[in-house]
């Protein structure tokens, strides 16, 4: 016996409810076998109706049903039973395993199954890991990954971006919180009025110069249309030559050596390795006339064509420390916008952003493993920035906390280098793919258990399925829109971050102009012999000078190779010097001290004159209670550097702030200050790169405003307030009072 009973707020809904219920069942009235036949209720009074149902109880006679029969009455119902009750799923569903369902770490989105639905998390250790997200375009990887980015920067946490399109990145200044507008660090080729400097051409270690030589010889290679054995040795061997000498150089200075003869035999005698000399001296001149130089001229050129690339690689001042921005977990943005640099030079500039902080990852090897801090690098188009190391990074860099997250639209992407796509498919812990097409879906069916093709061919916008770990721990996950601020607020935000960064690390794009077109140095003399490579050098004329470098030239040139430079030496007819002796590298990082510390009250003086004229220091800071000479390190030698020290503590300052752009150099410059001075003389010396110097300025007490003192003067209550000055700064005023008395003097006189 079957029985439908129903209730509602009134008899017609009731009746409904129950002829609806009721049409469901003429199925089984049929006369060729069992069927179901309506009974009357004549003799059933609705009273002992009601008391049946309710305990499940009935006063008619029936039948036994088998299983079989029964499950005619009792299964799920089909597609044709249309009801608002019914809610019906969709798509497939898997529930999440329970390693990404932690309550801690950043927050992927939400998983939906059976009913219930659980937030998806993945911890630090699991990001280590890597993370790769593939999916067609428009279908909710970039909203994943602002997502993440977000989550990151307000947990405090260190991260690099890299953007082809430069949409993300705008999306990412909108949102940056008041406590970390100080901790960007936004790379714009394309921005018209600053330029922030990039040097690629710097390492430190063997495995940094090997590393930073394979990855540029790949990067160039596969930009480029043709290419050869010997190509890739040539330029191989050109890049070796910079990181082995002891001058350095940019990508700009790369071109020159590779295209003059003879400012390649001077560079040479700067070049440390003797294998690397003997190439060029040997090897190189037996090869057969630009053949093998012709691909890497014409890339080199595309690439250094546009101005802002021009004006950013040429500059020999690496404003970029990229092991300090991973280390102190900075928010490194890199918007490398096609239609500003174009598409080639995108992916080039971006590829060599990898290189470096695969680069600085190595480097990581140094520190105790303790020491080493979290850092999450997003490339969005990864594709474009494939090197011959994206391999080595997805297998080594989770031990140097270095944790990928590599996004793209199809795996044919990945097909110019099988190794990186073996990599990608096998290494990363964590896998989300969006909606792909036909291929792609069967290809990554394989690496799922609860998933098939057509299930990732259907998913709609901000679904994905994901795997964490292992192939049966696949699910289904939900990406939750993102969280917007209002446009006005994040376009003013936006402006904040851009112009602290521009002060921080950038450039006046005039000012680079201004020192790239200088006009070049007086050439050797026609019919004047070259001089000798290792030639004595001639007597220098005031050795109390510090040696000045040449001002940079159109292209960046190397200072003339010697052991000592000529210092005082005339300049050429029409060259401007600017403010503070040394090239551009040492005038620009002085020239940034001088403006964050005047932005912080110290009177900051270029080349302030001491030990009565006989000397001067680079640049000289004051403020009440604090006095502090600095000398910039750039090119000059550690004995030279040394003796400034000495003149800066003989003139009676108790403190020297010794700043360099390179830490081994100032290691060295530590060692010979102890070596030569003596402790008690080293304790008054401290060595900084140019941000940590402003960071340590920064941490400095505020001066305190002195009290002031009244007095009676002609009836009248008078207060005066007299500036604290240093015995130093004193002795200065007074001096230079002094000397304007003379002078007025003598004009009268």
């Amino acid at each position: 016996m079957v029985r439908i009973a129903a209730r509602s707020s009134d008899y017609d809904r009731t009746a409904s409810i129950l002829r609806s219920l009721a049409s469901g069942l003429r199925a089984f009235g049929n006369p060729n076998g069992n069927e179901l036949i309506p009974l009357r209720n004549d003799d059933y009074p609705y009273e002992a109706h009601v008391a049946d149902v309710v305990r499940r109880q009935s006063r008619r006679a029936g039948m036994i049903l088998s299983a079989e029969e029964l499950l005619g009455f009792v299964h799920l119902p089909s597609s044709a039973v249309r009801s608002p009750k019914f809610r019906r799923m969709l798509r497939k569903t898997k529930a999440a395993p329970v390693v990404a369902t932690g309550k801690e770490g950043v927050l992927l989105g939400t998983n939906e199954h059976g009913g219930e639905t659980r937030e998806v998390r993945l911890t630090a250790e699991q990001r280590r890991k890597h993370m790769h997200i593939v999916g067609a375009s428009g279908t909710g990887k970039t909203t994943l990954l602002y997502n993440l980015i977000r989550q990151d920067i307000e947990a405090g946490q260190g991260l690099a971006v890299l953007d082809p399109h430069g949409d993300l990145i705008d999306r990412i200044l909108g949102c940056i919180p008041s406590s970390r507008i100080g901790d960007v660090v936004l790379l714009d080729p394309g921005d018209e009025e600053f330029s922030i400097g990039f040097n690629i051409l710097s390492a430190h270690s063997d495995l940094e110069k090997n590393l930073l030589a394979s990855d540029l010889v790949s990067v160039f290679q596969r930009l480029s249309t043709s290419w050869g054995d010997q190509m890739g040795i040539v330029l191989s061997n050109a890049i070796r030559a910079f990181l082995e000498s002891e001058r350095g150089g940019t990508l700009a200075d790369l071109r020159r050596f590779l295209l003059e003869p003879g400012f390649r035999e001077q560079f040479l005698s700067t070049v440390k390795d003797p294998d690397v000399v003997y190439y060029w001296k040997k090897g190189f001149t037996q090869l057969s006339g630009n053949k093998s130089i012709g691909p890497v001229m014409t890339r080199l050129e595309t690439f250094l064509s546009p101005k802002p690339i021009r004006y950013m690689v040429s500059q020999p001042a690496n404003r970029l420390d990229f092991g300090e921005i991973m280390d102190s977990g900075k928010i490194f943005l890199a918007k490398l916008s096609q239609g500003a640099i174009g598409k080639e030079n995108s992916y080039l500039l971006g590829s060599l952003l990898m290189t470096k902080f695969h680069q600085m990852a190595m480097g990581r090897q140094r520190m105790q493993e303790t020491a080493r801090r979290d850092f999450w690098m997003y490339v969005d188009e990864f594709q474009n920035f494939v090197t011959d190391s994206m391999a080595g990074i997805l297998t080594e860099a989770r031990k140097y906390r270095l944790g990928l997250t590599l996004a793209h639209q199809e795996l044919r992407q990945l097909q110019r280098d099988p190794e990186v796509a073996g990599a990608v498919l096998s290494n990363p812990y964590t896998r989300v793919c969006f909606r792909v097409g036909d291929a792609d879906a069967r290809t990554i069916e394989h690496g799922l258990s609860g998933f098939e093709a057509r299930d990732l061919q259907n998913l709609g916008t901000g679904e994905a399925v994901c795997r964490v770990e292992r192939s049966d721990y696949d699910f289904n996950l939900d990406v939750p829109p993102p969280d917007f601020p209002a446009e006005e607020e994040a376009a003013a935000r936006r402006e904040l971050v851009i112009e602290l960064s521009r002060r921080t690390y950038a450039t006046p794009r005039a000012e680079v102009e201004a020192a790239l077109h200088r006009p070049e140095e007086a050439e050797e003399k026609p019919g004047a012999k070259p001089a000798r490579v290792g030639a004595p050098p001639p007597p220098a004329v005031n050795q109390s000078e510090p040696a000045t470098p040449p001002v940079s030239q159109p292209v960046p040139r190397p200072v003339p190779m010697g052991n000592t430079t000529v210092a005082g030496a005339a300049q050429p007819s029409g060259m401007t010097m600017a403010a503070g002796r040394g090239g551009m590298q040492h005038t620009t990082v002085q020239r940034r001290l001088k403006e964050a510390a005047e932005v912080l009250d110290f009177r900051a003086v270029i080349e302030q004159s001491i030990l009565n004229n006989s000397g001067s220091v680079d640049l000289a800071l004051s403020r009440a209670g604090v006095s502090i000479a600095c000398e910039i390190s750039i090119t000059t030698t550690i004995d030279h550097e040394v003796g400034n020290v000495a003149k800066c503590l003989e003139a009676g300052y108790p403190l020297v702030a010794a700043v360099g752009v390179d830490r081994e150099r100032l290691a060295r410059l530590e060692n010979a200050v102890r070596q030569s001075l003596g402790e008690a003389a080293a304790a008054k010396v401290n060595y900084f790169l140019p941000d940590e110097l402003i960071g340590y300025l920064r941490e400095l007490p505020p001066p305190v405003p002195p009290e002031p003192t009244a007095k009676q003067i002609r009836g009248y209550k008078v207060k005066r307030i007299y500036p604290q000055l240093t015995p130093e700064e004193k002795k200065r005023r007074e001096d230079a009072a002094i000397q304007a008395i003379a002078d007025l003097m003598k004009r009268k006189l």
